[in-house]
Formats: structure tokens, sequence, C-alpha cells
């Protein structure tokens, strides 16, 4: 029986590998790589290669009774991993110490001395990376079925010698949860340990390593654009990253990103964003794991950050030195972040609408109309115009009299339900806007050429956001019921054929990256708290969406029946009216089989809103276009029945009609009157002025964009969403890493303070703002609260010492959002001792 050695680091992968090989009868024995000098690094716990480390190795190999050895390579570590790192960050790059670690400790020193020393005759790691041999003989590297934990961009620099040698059994595992669900099956007291940190022997601030062992690399230097001209200092080279503007510190009307270091002249050369884009790279230290090439120019995908999305490239190796040119720069520069979400992408929404934004944001500028999210809104609102004309262009092509298009157009335009929800930057916009041009698509078809661009059309209004999928069937009805007799089929499948080729591609890129099916983590949290998990795989997300709870429409509680409550306060007018002319044409299905399925749209759009479940008040834009329609035909049905004397004054009539009940007592003049996000903007710029860049931030989501690296005037990479926070097992390892103590700042919200009560129960947060401080607080009032509440957003500091919360705030002074945290029993409840420390926005 041959031997196979198996590294182990003391965390829950590798005891897990070992223990996948000895249950299958392998003569397993466990090793350990002391990476520190013994007893060094006490305050770095999580790396792998501390004393204590190699304990919770040693214990994991006596659990499954192998031998286990203890080898020192703290030498070989210092000098390729650390000191390497060191000089790379001196000299102006970003190492990454895994892969140094990788290719010269773990697949140099370590393999060579399993096999020479040992006589062991394979070497297996806890790598998320898969290795098969291929019909011709070869070892091909492969991702891991786990895409999110995938790790063979680490293992680059493989070849044919070592992959013969090496084994990864954990890289075939569906994801984490089953990794540790195999560790407590086998009574492993790794199952529970944390995650090591990527950079184990710097704790902390790398920099602080980097400045104690290279002090050169924080001398300042000139900050430069590409002509040369001096714009500002930095402060040195160690703090400065290509491609980000972090460190750059200069001000000058623009954002300026690192484009080149020259460590010569110690100097930083700086440009906009433009100046950065590019879609050619040099390559360096080019590996193939067959040994050589495919050919001398050959089509590849490449991931450009850690969890991106692989983009289609080209590699020229037959230069002096290789090159990569992308295929597809255009979705580079809308992909900032590289990947589809900034954090585990939970498959809860299709990602299409979101993509829109970042192509919208990449064409006019993040910030080109002040914020990212005010860049945002005004997409909206060019959506909204444009599909206003659509409405108009379809309602005409399916035969609606003028005067009704124009009241069905006119209500869609000025509708408060639509002014209201159709300026806030939510998939529900986009859906809407690309339903409405499969609508003027369809009805403008005459065939299957321009009813497929109609199902093209609807099949990106599923990819903007899934509700649309339920109008498929109306949409191909509609095609059918305008066909000539003989071709209704041919019309109906020309229609639904291309919407379903482009919605599939999203359960393709689920399949694609191994997170389709339902996991047993997934399955668990579904049912156990169906409110507050969207799962790591599409299934497990499509189960927890329909098992999320909202009561039904009669219950006075329920979600759904507060939303259509919320409708009806805004513009009862277009909803009831909207809603008893869809019921009407239907009705007429026999007579005017076109106008029935106008009908059905609204039925089917609001029918399925008020169903039950968890509907929420923005979902509305789904059926506002259809009510309007409906409403356009309905009002002059009304309006036909009453008799003027000049004909020609009730199209007149009618318009006034519509533009009364718009600008009715639903309020309509005060959405446009009231400036609800001031809040919000007040407080970004109040961070971006007051609070270190460094700090941990807990707030809403809307925030995240316009603080988050790399677009805002400073880089908050540490600004964490509330929500994502208390559900991503990933971030919140990441970020919490001392529990309550490591949150610098609360951004406290309404809505928070509801997620918190209702939801979350986020103990860790709950723990911060308990020892926090009020330093800022804005309010941006309401000329309706029944439209929409008064805005207050807080900001709190946490006290690291623990200080409690009472003295900190005063609820009688300040009638603080934490006060109804506290009435609610989440908190102590503040005594009246001092009132909020003053912040500089006052």
């Amino acid at each position: 029986m041959s031997r196979v050695f198996v590294a182990m680091s003391g965390g829950v992968d590798s005891s897990v590998a070992a223990a996948i090989l000895a249950d299958r009868g392998e003569d397993v024995v466990g090793v350990w790589m002391r990476l520190v000098p013994s007893g060094g690094h006490a305050d770095a716990p999580r790396c792998c290669g501390t004393d204590e480390a190699g304990e919770d190795a040693r214990r994991a190999a006596a659990v499954l009774g192998i031998p286990f050895y203890a080898l020192d390579y703290a030498d070989v570590f210092g000098q390729r991993v650390v000191d390497h790192f060191v000089d790379a960050y001196a000299s102006g790059e970003t190492p990454n110490p895994c892969v140094s670690c990788n290719q010269h400790v773990k697949f140099d020193a370590l393999l060579h001395d399993v096999v020479r020393k040992f006589g062991g005759d394979r070497l297996a790691t806890g790598h998320y990376v898969r290795a098969t041999t291929g019909s011709d003989g070869r070892r091909h590297l492969l991702r891991a079925r786990d895409a999110s934990k995938d790790q063979s961009y680490a293992l680059y620099m493989l070849g044919q010698r070592e992959l013969t040698r090496l084994e990864f059994p954990i890289g075939e595992l569906r994801d984490k949860a089953e990794t540790r669900a195999i560790a407590a099956r086998f009574a492993l007291a790794t199952a529970t340990k944390a995650e090591s940190m990527d950079i184990c022997f710097a704790p902390g601030d790398y920099r602080e390593l980097v400045r104690e062992r290279a002090p050169g690399a924080f001398v300042p230097g000139p900050v430069e654009r590409t002509d040369g001209t001096v714009v500002g200092t930095h402060a040195g080279i160690g703090a400065l990253t290509v491609g980000q503007r972090t460190g750059v510190g200069v001000a000058t009307g623009e954002r300026l990103y690192v484009l080149h270091l020259d460590t010569d002249r110690r100097a930083a050369v700086v440009g906009t964003r433009a100046e950065i884009a590019r879609t050619t790279y040099q390559l360096s230290d080019v590996r193939f794991v067959s040994g050589d090439p495919p050919s001398s120019r050959f089509a590849t995908n490449v991931v450009l950050r850690y969890r991106g999305i692989a983009l289609a490239a080209h590699v020229d190796v037959d230069r002096d030195h290789a090159t990569l040119e992308l295929d597809a720069p255009a979705l580079v520069a809308v992909l900032r972040e590289g990947r589809l979400s900034p954090y585990t992408y939970t498959y809860d929404h299709v990602p299409g609408g979101w993509l829109q934004i970042a192509a919208w944001l990449g064409l006019v500028g993040p910030r080109a109309f002040g914020s990212v999210t005010a860049t945002a809104r005004v997409l909206m609102l060019v959506l909204h115009v444009a599909a206003v004309v659509f409405l108009f262009l379809a309602a005409r092509r399916l035969g609606m009299r003028t005067a009704a298009a124009t009241l069905g157009a006119l209500a869609f335009a000025a509708s408060p339900l639509a002014v209201f929800y159709g300026r806030e930057a939510i998939l529900d916009n986009i859906m809407a806007f690309w339903l409405v041009v499969a609508l003027a698509l369809l009805a403008a078809a005459r065939g299957p050429r321009m009813m497929a661009l109609a199902g093209a059309a609807l099949g990106v209004a599923i990819l903007s956001k899934e509700p649309a999928l339920v109008l498929i069937p109306a949409y191909a009805l509609l095609a059918a019921v305008r066909a000539p007799r003989g071709k209704r089929r041919t019309q109906a499948l020309a229609l639904a054929a291309p919407a379903l080729a482009l919605i599939s591609v999203y359960p393709l890129y689920a399949l694609a990256q191994g997170q389709f099916w339902p996991t047993a983590t997934g399955a668990a949290l579904t049912s156990n708290d169906p409110r507050a998990y969207a799962g790591s795989s599409l299934m497990d997300s499509i189960l927890w969406q329909l098992g999320r709870p909202g009561g039904n429409l009669v219950d006075p509680f329920s979600a759904v029946h507060g939303a259509v409550l919320d409708w009806l306060h805004r513009d009862a007018a277009l909803v009831l009216l909207g809603f008893a002319s869809a019921i009407a044409s239907a009705l007429r299905w026999r007579t005017d089989p076109v106008r029935g399925a106008v009908g059905l749209l609204a039925i089917v759009s609001f029918g399925f809103l008020i169903r039950g479940g968890l509907v929420l008040e923005f979902h509305v834009p789904l059926a506002i276009p259809f009510l309007a329609l409906n409403f356009g035909l309905g009002a002059l049905d009304l309006i036909s029945g009453v008799r003027l004397p000049v004909v020609a004054a009730r199209p007149a009539l009618a318009c006034g009609v519509a533009l009364v009940l718009c600008w009715s007592a639903s309020g309509l003049a005060n959405l446009y009157l009231d400036r609800p996000g001031a809040a919000g903007r007040e407080a970004v710029a109040w961070i971006e002025r007051s609070v270190p860049p460094g700090a941990v931030i807990v707030g809403r989501d809307d925030m995240w964009a316009d603080l988050h690296e790399p677009d805002g005037a400073t880089s908050f990479a540490d600004f964490h969403t509330e929500w994502r926070l208390a559900y991503d097992a990933d971030a919140r390892r990441a970020v919490l890493t001392d529990g309550w103590r490591s949150v610098d700042y609360v951004v406290v919200t309404a809505d928070l303070i509801d997620d918190i009560r209702r939801i979350t129960h986020d103990r860790a947060l709950i723990s911060a703002l308990r020892n926090a401080s009020l330093v800022a607080r804005w309010v941006a009032p309401s000329s309706d609260e029944g439209l929409h509440p008064k805005q207050v957003i807080e900001i709190w500091e946490v006290e690291k010492s623990g200080t409690s919360a009472r003295g900190l705030a005063d609820c009688d002074i300040v009638p603080s959002l934490v006060c109804v945290m506290t009435s609610h029993g989440l908190i102590d409840g503040p005594s009246p001792a001092a009132s909020p420390r003053p912040s500089p926005s006052r």
C-alpha cells in the first residue's frame, strides 16, 4: 500500500482531507509545518504555522488514529515568504504570500522531504482544487466544485512533476458546510474552528511589518501626472497599490488612481479612471500545467480579481513578454468590483439589473450627478421617461384610441406611485422598463423576427428581476390573439423561446459555478428561519424565497396588507380604476380579445403582488404600466358616457380628469417638494469628512456604493451593510474578528432598528450599540408621513472599553432611534446624564 502524507495546518480543511484518505483505507501520515519560531506570534493564533495550530493538528491526527510529525520550516518560510513579501511591497508590487508559501514551502521544501527523506509516495493538502488524469496520461488541474472557495489560482506554479505526487481530497466537496459536516462526523474539534487569515504572519496592519523591515518604503515622494506635473506628496511606496486610490492623498477635484510606481525616484504616477482603464496586460512567471502552451496564441478565460467573473480573453506567448488581451473590455469597465456581489453571491436576485446600473455608471461616471446613488436615480428617470413613450406607442399599436393611450401614458408618467417608487434605484424599475419595451415590440410585430426581439426584451426584464417571469403566459397569449389564424402558435413560440433562452443563462451560470443544487446547510436554514437566509445555491434561494412568510391580504398585520394600503393611499384612482377596468377588459374576451389580453396583463401582475407572502411596497412597479393602460381604457369608457356639446372636448376633458386625479389629495406635489434623501447625503459627507478611512462601519445598503472603494472621495473598504454582515458567514468571520469590538461606527436608521428587532436579532450589533455614543444625527422631514416617513439617520461611535450606553445619550433631549430599540428591550436604556457629543456637522 502506498503511503500518503497529509499537510495538516490545524484547520478544518486539512483535517478533513486526512479524514477522507484514512476513511478509504490509505496509509496516512500527518505532518505539520512550523512556519514561525517556536512560541512566536502569540498574538496571531489563527496562523497555521504557530504552536497553537500545531497542537490543533496533533489532536486531529490523534482522533483519526494516524501518525503525526512536526517539521520546522521557519527559516525557508521567513526567507522565501516573509522577506519576499516585504521586498515586494518596498518595490511597489502587491504580493500574495499564500502563493509564495505554496510554491516554496509546501510544494518545494515539504514535497521534496516527503518523497526523498521520508519515503512517501504522495502529498495531500486541504486546498479547494481538483487534480485528475486525462486520457493523454497527463495530470490536469481543475477548479474546485465549490467555486466560491476555489484556490486553483494559488497553485498556478504546479507542473506535471508535482501533480503526479499530489492529492486534493476536498476539491470535490460541495461547499464549506459539507467540509464542516464531515469534520463533525469524525468528531474533529476543528469542525467549528475559524478560518486562517491570509497574511497570517502579520497580525494587524501588514504595513507595520513592511515599515519595520523596509523603512525606505515609507519615505515620502512626489505624486505626478503622466506629463510629469507634480500634484502632491505621498506617504511612501509601501502605502500605495497600482490601480487603487488609497494613500494617494491628493485633492485636485478629480479622482486619481495609481498608474505606476517609480521606486528609483519614489514617485507615484497617477491618472483618472479613463487613464487606468486597459484591455491588454503583460504577464510574468507564465506557467502551463501541461508543460507547453496549446499554441502561440490561444483563447482562454481570465479572472482579474479573486472571486471575480471569468472573462473571455486571448493570450499571446509568441513574444518577448507574454500578453493577455480581453475580448470584453466594456464588461470589465462596468464590473467595478470584479464580481457579482461584494459579499457572497446568494442568488437571491438575478444580477441583470445591477449590471445595467453598473454599465450606466461606467458610461456617465459614478458621480456624474453628485453621488453614486443620485447617478443611479437619474438612470431611473431616463428609463421612466422612455417607458412612458414606449407605453403610448404600445397602446396605439394595440388599437387603443388616442385619448385612451394618452390617458394611460399620463397616468403612468404622473401617478404618485410611479413618481415615488420610480425614482428609487431599484431593480423593479429596470424590470418595468423592459416589460414596456417588450410590450411595444410585441404590439409592432408583424412577423417572427420582431416578435423574437420582443421575447428578448422580455428575457432582459426577467434577468433584471425575476417576478417578470409570471407574465410570460400573458405576453404569449397577447402575441397569439394578435396573430392571424394558423400562425398563433408560431408567434407565441417566437416570443417565448428567446425569453426562455436568455433566462436559462442564470441557472446555467449556477450549474457552472457548482451552485445550483440545494445544500444541506441551505435546507436547514430555510426550514428553521425562512426570513433570514438566502443560500449559496440557486435552489437554496428559490426555496428561501418561496418560504418567506408575509401573511395574506385580509390579515391587517401582514406585509401584503400594509403594501396595498400604501398603494391605495398614494394613488387609489390608478389602483382601483385600473384594476376594475382590467377585470372589465378581461370580461370582453370574446368580443375584443386584444383588450382582454391587456386586461389580463394587469390582473396577472397585480394579482401576483396581492397573492400573499412577503410583498413589499416597492414591488409595485411590476403592475404600474399595465394598471395605467387599463386606467386609460376605463377612464375613457366613463367619459364617453358624458354628453358634451362639443365632441372634440372629450379628449381634453379626459386629460383634465386624469391630471386632477393624479394631482389630487394623494400628495403628488409633496413628492416633488420633499427631500427624503437629504439626510443620507449629509451622513455620507460627514463620514467622508470625519471618520478615519480604516474604520469598520456598519450601515445601510445605499451608502455602500458611495463610501466603498474605489469611487468615494475617501475610501472606506471596511464599510459593511448590516443585513449582509448578519447573514454572510464569510463576511462576518472576516469583519467581526473581535466580536462587537471590531465595529467602530454604526449608521442607525429606522430600518436597521426594525431589522434587528424583528429579523436579524444580531447580538454583536446590539452589543456594539449598547456600548456606543451618538455623535451625529440628521432628520429629513416629511410633508405627509402617510406617503413617506421622515428620514432619520444617526451615527453612533462604539466605545471599545465597554462603556455602557447609559449616560451617553439622553432620550428626553435627543429621542434617538436607539431609544426606540431600548423600548423593545434590545439594549439597556440610557439614563438622563449627558447629551450626545457635538459633531462637526452641527
